[in-house]
């Protein structure tokens, strides 16, 4: 049985349901009685009690019963489908209307229950027909994650020349409680040799939820100069060697779409070198003083202890301005200013971030905000590290490129897609050497490697060099041992490079596919017999198609040319 209560200013209504018969109880207060005909007005409640009963029901009802009660009477009407029996006139109209309202009400109900169930039905069928094609699509979808997440697997096992079916064994089966043991030793004893800056408060800011925070920076403000101190994790006596070997087998960190490839294997052993919020760990220090008007006045070097106060994502230092008081934007202007008078050239390429779902692609920008600030900071310690080791005349890795750049383009900053891929298309890829060499696009007369050890081994290198500076010893490698570690990693990058432009293209297939994408806009870069080359402005990257597969909507088939083009499969 079904009991409810509505209440009203007139009125209150009971209403039971039991084998399709419906009692509708109707208690009118005294004050309300000569009124009789406001029950008439109200009569529309009624619609609401039946649809509380069902819609099947209503079409099966054969009687309605209306017992109308006065309070201090006994009077009472009743009134079946037939004929109504009367006790009194004044209930006459009031039984006869409420008759025709509820047959007419049953009626129109029964007439629109009929249409509702067609255009349920029709819902339905189109509600089935899409969760079936949501499944598919999500299964299509599983499908391609899966051969993309298995092709990263086999990008990062010929790096490291493993074989692909050891894959699992390698990333579950390295007993790593040796290398836990290792790390808890080696730390305790650079702890106990080196002293706390306990009176500075470092912070680290980077990309959002990154576990490898290899550097953070502290500022203070004096006498209209600005000291910043910049924090580097030192792993030269910190890392075991356990560790430092299989670091040496991977070379660099490698970040996919679906697997990250960490140099230090594993999370949990990278968070006790990473430089997480409250840690006490061991940094190579350099101090940078600023002039008011950014010019940098000195800089040295030290290995201590420091504190790390908070880690901070790029996106909150950029929303909530933080040491905006500081005017770092300012600086970094000023620092890329300074390389670019010196003839280097900035190119605005972004980096290139794949969903998981294949649902977008993100290019995110380092010319502005705390990217870019962050990124001239690390540019000009690696700088530096470059000369505090020509000062010395340590053995030392230098990173240089020896690309002519044309006088035109010198001390530019490139934001056209085409040219950048024209100018970058030219220039010769970077690498290692122990000669004092330039790097010709960053403009500096000098550069290493020395900000990232926790995700580059070239730096872990470059930080024992500098510790026999440090404990006034011979360097901790000759040049011969630095040369075989050169040659590895130059061969390393050439290969990373590669692999990365032929995943990204396999991605950006899929991802097209997915999101059926077939129209686009590029730049034709080249037409050989039936083959074409477009380089994809939108997506930054050059692709190859045979000239049949596509069709040009706008523009000419000419070298050089913008297009918008779509592909006919």
């Amino acid at each position: 049985m079904l009991k409810f209560k509505i209440k009203f200013n007139i009125f209150t209504i009971l209403l039971a349901k039991q084998n399709f018969f419906i009692y509708f109880i109707f208690i009118i207060p005294k004050k309300d009685i000569s009124n009789i005909s406001k029950l008439v007005n109200n009569l529309n409640k009624i619609k609401i009690i039946l649809k509380k009963t069902g819609l099947k029901s209503i079409t099966k009802i054969s009687l309605l019963y209306l017992h109308f009660k006065l309070i201090d009477t006994n009077k009472s009407v009743i009134i079946s489908n037939k004929k109504p029996i009367i006790y009194n006139k004044k209930t006459i109209l009031f039984s006869l209307i409420l008759r025709n309202y509820i047959s007419d009400k049953i009626k129109l109900k029964s007439k629109k229950l009929l249409i509702s169930l067609e255009i349920i039905k029709i819902i339905t069928i189109m509600l089935l027909i899409l969760r079936t094609f949501i499944k598919l699509r999500k299964k299509q979808i599983n499908k391609i994650k899966k051969l993309i997440s298995n092709y990263e697997k086999e990008i990062f096992c010929s790096l490291t020349k493993i074989d692909y079916k050891n894959y699992y064994i390698y990333k579950t089966k390295i007993d790593k409680s040796y290398i836990y043991r290792d790390i808890e030793f080696n730390y305790k004893y650079v702890k106990n040799s080196r002293a706390l800056l306990s009176s500075y408060n470092f912070i680290s800011i980077d990309e959002e939820n990154t576990i490898e925070i290899d550097d953070a920076i502290c500022i203070n403000r004096t006498n209209n100069k600005m000291e910043i101190l910049i924090g580097i994790i030192d792993l030269s006596e910190y890392i075991p060697l356990s560790l430092f070997h299989l670091a040496y087998n991977n070379q660099s960190s490698l970040y996919f779409t679906y697997n990250n490839f960490y140099m230090l294997i594993d999370k949990n052993i990278i968070r006790n070198f990473s430089l997480v919020k409250n840690s006490i760990k061991p940094a190579i220090i350099f101090r940078l003083l600023f002039s008011k008007d950014f010019e940098l006045m000195s800089f040295d070097f030290d290995f201590k202890l420091i504190k790390i106060k908070e880690n901070i994502s790029y996106n909150f230092a950029d929303k909530y301005k933080i040491l905006s008081e500081y005017n770092l934007n300012e600086l970094a202007n000023k620092l890329l200013e300074n390389r670019l008078k010196k003839g280097g050239i900035f190119f605005n390429i972004p980096k290139i971030k794949l969903d998981k779902n294949l649902k977008k692609i993100e290019l995110i920008y380092f010319n502005k905000g705390y990217r870019f600030i962050i990124q001239e900071l690390m540019i000009l310690t690696n700088y530096i590290t470059s000369k505090i080791a020509i000062k010395n005349n340590i053995p030392f890795i230098y990173l240089h490129n020896n690309t002519n750049l044309d006088y035109t383009i010198q001390g530019k900053t490139i934001n056209n897609p085409l040219e950048i891929y024209n100018i970058t298309k030219t220039v010769d890829i970077s690498y290692y050497s122990l000669e004092k060499k330039n790097h010709n696009l960053i403009g500096l007369e000098s550069y290493s490697h020395i900000t990232s050890p926790i995700r580059r081994f070239i730096d872990i290198i470059n930080q024992r060099q500098l510790l026999s500076l440090f404990y006034n010893t011979d360097p901790y490698y000759n040049k011969s041992e630095l040369k075989e570690f050169i040659k590895i990693a130059n061969n390393e990058n050439i290969n990373r490079n590669n692999l990365y432009k032929n995943y990204y293209k396999i991605y950006l297939k899929y991802f097209l596919y997915i999101n059926n994408i077939k129209t686009l806009k590029g730049y034709i870069t080249d037409i050989k017999e039936n083959k074409i080359k477009i380089y994809l402005s939108e997506y930054f990257i050059e692709i190859e198609e045979n000239i049949n597969d596509i069709e040009i909507i706008k523009g000419q088939l000419k070298t050089n040319q913008k297009i918008l083009f779509k592909f006919l499969s």
